[in-house]
């Protein structure tokens, strides 16, 4: 395996993938199942956690948004 970041934006172009499978190649390059599953599980939590701020954001804006048309419509009537 390799870093997702290498294999999707090119970053350095001499980094291969390795196929899970190969087990002999996994052991060659000192490579375990588990550290490949706490580097991905990192990871998802990263992303998770990224989620979820995102989220709460869009939550803080649409608040914002209707406190704001709130406001204009009482000036109105």
């Amino acid at each position: 395996m390799c870093c997702t970041v290498c294999y999707y934006e090119n970053l350095h172009p001499g980094h291969k993938l390795i196929m899970i499978s190969d087990i002999d190649v996994l052991k060659k390059e000192n490579i375990s199942l588990e550290s490949v599953k706490n580097e991905f599980d990192d990871i998802s939590q990263k992303i998770i956690d990224l989620k979820n701020k995102i989220e709460n954001e869009i939550d803080k804006i649409n608040k914002l948004y209707k406190k704001t048309m709130d406001e204009i419509t009482k000036s109105y009537l």
